[in-house]
């Protein structure tokens, strides 16, 4: 027996508080048998379905279609600015004036030293 056995047998005693009548399951089958009607028809009853449930598979089909919808399009948009990504590239590529290049390079690298070294620079 366990300590939370012993515990509850100490406070509630060991009186389960229900029985079973001697003899009650041996003829339960038999018992339960006899007390169905010999003639008993089931009856038919009409389940209507929600309309939800009958407007479900318009519902997927239309939140399929938005999906794909938004997918191509934003696949569209990605590949298109990927060109114009691209194709502005190939424009600086071909500028006559490759001191502005170089400007814009030398610009782009800049890190926080060099920005706080110019930002003195432009105050004097």
């Amino acid at each position: 027996m366990t300590k939370e056995e012993k515990l509850l047998s100490d406070k509630y005693g060991k009186d389960p508080g229900f029985t079973v009548p001697k003899g009650y399951f041996e003829d339960f089958a038999d018992r339960m048998m006899a007390q169905i009607p010999e003639n008993s028809t089931a009856k038919v009853v009409n389940i209507r379905s929600s309309h939800w449930h009958r407007l479900r598979p318009y519902a997927v089909a239309a939140a399929s279609v938005c999906v794909a919808i938004f997918s191509i399009t934003t696949y569209v948009q990605n590949h298109h600015d990927s060109e114009l990504g691209s194709a502005s590239a190939s424009i600086y590529k071909q500028q006559s004036n490759s001191d502005a290049w170089d400007e814009a390079v030398d610009y782009t690298m800049f890190d926080n030293a060099d920005l706080y070294a110019s930002m003195e620079d432009f105050g004097k």
